[in-house]
């Protein structure tokens, strides 16, 4: 979690700089608030060349940094679309294998009940930023139930199951074959 807040603190900060990357030499301020913030109303601060070098400096590992967050939040963006991918390749997969079981991939808390055969196994997606995701794959048979307990969304959990199935949201219910 200290990760995530780190990051969204950055974020903050760079996205504000990159909107307005526009440095006032002079002042050694960024626009938009950063918190390299000297102005004009501090006393006793020199303002020598060297200052107005040293901020000149500053101001392109500022963009810099900026730069790479705004490329930072792209790599996510990407990787919560190729694991969208992931979970629904792994469920077609699995399904594809072993026909006539009902297939869930999820990476989120989820309970399953019933008498019905079920195994579960894990596999990995291995993300491109951050840490890798690991998801369950679970294989069953009626009768069963599965509640998904977390979030939805094809980036954390993917289904195949039969017909006689009957899914609401993170709740699947298989009941015995007639």
């Amino acid at each position: 979690m200290v990760q995530i807040a780190s990051f969204f603190t950055l974020l903050a900060m760079g996205s504000s700089v990159f909107a307005t990357p526009m440095v006032n030499i002079d002042t050694i301020s960024v626009e938009q608030g950063l918190a390299l913030r000297a102005t004009n109303d501090l006393p006793n601060v020199a303002r020598s060349p060297a200052a107005g070098a040293a901020a000149a400096a500053i101001a392109p590992v500022v963009i810099d940094i900026a730069t790479r967050v705004v490329k930072m939040i792209d790599s996510i963006r990407d990787d919560v679309e190729r694991r969208k991918q992931f979970t629904q390749r792994v469920a077609s997969d699995v399904h594809a294998r072993y026909p006539g079981f009902n297939i869930v991939v999820c990476n989120v808390g989820y309970k399953l009940e019933g008498p019905g055969y079920q195994n579960v196994v894990s596999t990995k997606y291995h993300a491109a930023v951050g840490a890798d995701v690991t998801y369950d794959v679970v294989l069953f048979s009626s009768p069963k139930t599965f509640t998904r307990q977390g979030d939805g969304g094809f980036q954390n959990w993917a289904y195949l199951v039969g017909k006689q199935c009957r899914t609401d949201g993170g709740f699947i219910d298989c009941p015995r074959r007639g």
